[in-house]
């Protein structure tokens, strides 16, 4: 009797663990990009494990809304290689008289050891296919030029000085 009780205790704890799982996987799918604003950046980017991906952003913007879908997706696929953030730039008057809002979404990718690698890029990629296609290659040239800074010799020689004339 005592083992029926602890076995159906312990099916118990597992259903409600994964349910738990379930459910923070649905919200981290639904709600892809973390909201921070433009002064908090810098201080996200630095402490993220991985390359962030920025995206400027305004609640006028359609385009934004349909990259935000798309992101979902990709937040989902690339989920601990890659963050994703947005910036509201109509929170902050100086982005927004910089940045129209006619040019949003612009988003760019940034890594927290070796800066942006990414250029500003405007609008919505064609496909779902071609946004995760993009990404994963800039994963991927991340994770090579890591590997090289990381291979590289720590005190590279240093070159030869110019030969000097005899000054005869």
């Amino acid at each position: 009797m005592k083992k029926s009780i602890l076995g159906f205790l312990a099916i118990a704890v597992v259903v409600i663990a994964a349910l738990f799982i379930v459910s923070q996987v649905r919200q981290r799918a639904q709600k892809p990009l973390t909201e921070v604003s433009f002064a908090d950046l810098q201080k996200t980017i630095d402490q993220s494990k991985t390359p962030v991906f920025v995206m400027l952003t305004a609640p006028n913007c359609q385009n934004c809304a349909q990259l935000e879908s798309m992101l979902a997706h990709s937040a989902a696929k690339f989920a601990g290689k890659m963050t994703f953030v947005k910036v509201d730039v109509s929170k902050d008057a100086r982005l927004s008289q910089k940045i129209p809002a006619d040019k949003l979404p612009v988003f760019t990718i940034v890594d927290p050891e070796l800066g942006q690698v990414t250029p500003f890029i405007t609008g919505v990629p064609p496909s779902q296919q071609s946004l995760d296609a993009s990404l994963q290659k800039v994963i991927d040239a991340i994770a090579r030029v890591k590997d090289q800074l990381k291979n590289a010799p720590a005190n590279p020689a240093a070159p030869a000085a110019p030969a000097q004339p005899d000054g005869k």
